[in-house]
């Protein structure tokens, strides 16, 4: 039986997996098995990490996201006033590189087996002691997400005064 945290075997070939027409709601097949083995062979082999384990299982935690590259800032300015009194000025800014230019300071993330829309084979059915699986991505897509909202850059402003 194959559950959702089984660690994932990665064909040496097309004889090493059962791959079945992918069809639409009338029936016409719009994937042969032999067009997913295609696409899943390109999506092997474009990825190190993938293309290193053909033949044998994955190892847990052995895929790794890109590097998430992020600077951060901040600039203050003080002045002491009369009796002990103090101003402050601040200027505080997240993802700095994102700033300079927009395709830095990306930050992703894989996302976990609930919200995610990634899926690397979908699993059909088992056929005589057999797993049949479908493999329906482009080869370009990613298993990890951009966080569109850290990936930006912030700005604030602050202003202290201690009395």
């Amino acid at each position: 039986m194959i559950l959702f945290y089984d660690l994932v075997y990665v064909p040496r070939d097309a004889s090493e997996i059962e791959l079945v027409d992918i069809t639409d709601n009338t029936g016409q097949v719009t994937a042969t098995a032999a067009e997913q083995w295609q696409r899943l062979d390109n999506y092997i082999r474009k990825d190190a990490y993938l293309s290193s384990r053909r033949g044998d299982y994955v190892e847990r935690n052995g895929a790794k996201t890109p590097w998430n590259h992020e600077l951060d800032m901040k600039l203050e300015y003080s002045k002491e006033l009369k009796n002990g009194r103090s101003l402050s000025f601040s200027f505080d800014m997240l993802n700095v590189f994102n700033f300079l230019n927009k395709n830095w300071g990306r930050l992703v993330f894989v996302p976990n087996v609930v919200n995610s829309s990634f899926s690397l084979l979908n699993f059909v059915d088992i056929e005589n002691e057999q797993p049949r699986f479908q493999f329906n991505i482009d080869e370009s897509e990613e298993p990890f997400v951009i966080d569109l909202q850290n990936s930006r850059w912030r700005a604030q402003l602050g202003v202290k005064f201690n009395f």
